[in-house]
């Protein structure tokens, strides 16, 4: 069973139709106030008012062999002059991954990060650390 807060804090499953997935799929936002679910929804003409998300209703169609995530982070931070936020953003993503990766298999699964805006620069961040642990 998965548990889903509102806010969809931290990593978040979508999709994973088959029990051992060849290719991980993170997806991370970035508009400043952004949300990691309605960020990748789609509320116009034709959506029936509830909206599409489209890395749940249609990606999995295209990449059935995956598991497809969201990560969700707070990114209203244009009230700060810190790039902390950023780096503990990063680090999160990091250790989230790794704490779900343990087995060699898992740890050797490629990961495709999907970006936009603020959420490549906190990729980035769990990037560099991930080359400066390693």
């Amino acid at each position: 069973m998965v548990v889903v807060d509102d806010d969809f804090d931290a990593l978040t499953v979508l999709h994973m139709r088959i029990r051992t997935p060849i290719l991980a799929i993170i997806a991370v936002h970035g508009a400043l106030g952004g949300h990691a679910f309605g960020s990748w929804t789609f509320r116009g003409p034709g959506s029936n008012g509830a909206g599409a998300m489209w890395l749940r209703d249609f990606l999995p169609d295209e990449i059935p062999q995956s598991r497809i995530m969201t990560y969700g982070y707070n990114s209203n931070i244009t009230d700060t002059d810190s790039v902390a936020g950023i780096r503990s953003y990063g680090s999160s993503l990091l250790n989230i991954i790794n704490d779900m990766r343990t087995t060699s298999k898992e740890k050797e699964r490629p990961i495709i990060f999907i970006c936009h805006s603020l959420g490549g620069i906190v990729v980035k961040e769990a990037l560099n650390r991930a080359r400066v642990h390693n």
